[in-house]
């Protein structure tokens, strides 16, 4: 971790985490992950395993690392004033994102390497606590949760590192829309209504008219941002949670 801190374009590093039983507890933040504010793409994995392109046994650049085993620079922690005292759940993440504001890398390590014992749950901190918090996260960093420079816009958000088969937004190689982009919600595709939303989807989407992706499912924030649709249309029942 030394070595790479003593490079003067990296800000933060961060190192491997495992159990005892040799399984991985961190290896690197993805943003967005899942819906959520970032997920650990590697957690579970047994540590022989070499991980996608091998990166768990690769030093790389994420967004952010975990603040349990973290080098960071003393003239950077104050350039940030340190860490926000009131993010309980995301304040290493919140560090990370505003340490790379200033242009500082996030490199992560497996060449460094603690044990970690099985945490308890934080079952003292209220659900309503840690919505607060996510909400706080989305309305600081919502692009970069939804684009993490760091992850290959192509990859799934809900799969780390793998593409879903027929997803129509796996590439994008436009910044624009040449063509208006819909995003229709219709739960599952035999659903008995589901066909007045789908075939005309379907039918002008083949005909060139229109773009986009359907879902089967609510998307989450991160995947609304990062595909930008010009239009959502839902045709499905939604819970007193749909807002």
């Amino acid at each position: 971790m030394l070595n790479h801190a003593q490079r003067p374009e990296v800000a933060i590093v961060g190192g491997k985490q495992r159990y005892a039983n040799n399984l991985i507890r961190h290896a690197g933040y993805v943003l967005g992950l899942k819906g959520g504010i970032a997920g650990e793409p590697f957690y579970g994995t047994d540590d022989s395993n070499n991980g996608y392109l091998s990166r768990l046994h690769a030093d790389q650049n994420y967004s952010a690392v975990s603040g349990d085993f973290m080098l960071v620079r003393e003239d950077i922690c104050y350039a940030v004033n340190g860490f926000d005292a009131d993010l309980a759940c995301y304040d290493d993440i919140d560090f990370c994102l505003r340490v790379g504001q200033l242009g500082g890398l996030v490199v992560w390590t497996p060449y460094a390497c603690s044990c970690r014992q099985p945490e308890q749950p934080l079952s003292d901190m209220p659900a309503s606590q840690s919505e607060k918090e996510e909400n706080i996260m989305f309305e600081r960093w919502l692009m970069q949760v939804s684009q993490d420079p760091d992850y290959n816009k192509n990859l799934s958000l809900t799969m780390p590192f793998g593409l879903q088969n027929g997803d129509q937004h796996n590439w994008l190689p436009l910044c624009w829309h040449p063509l208006p982009v819909v995003m229709p919600v219709t739960g599952e595709p035999e659903r008995i209504n589901a066909y007045r939303v789908t075939e005309p989807f379907t039918s002008l989407r083949d005909a060139v008219v229109i773009e986009g992706k359907l879902m089967t499912s609510l998307p989450t924030l991160p995947e609304v941002t990062r595909y930008n649709p010009d239009v959502i249309v839902i045709e499905q029942q939604t819970g007193a949670d749909f807002n």
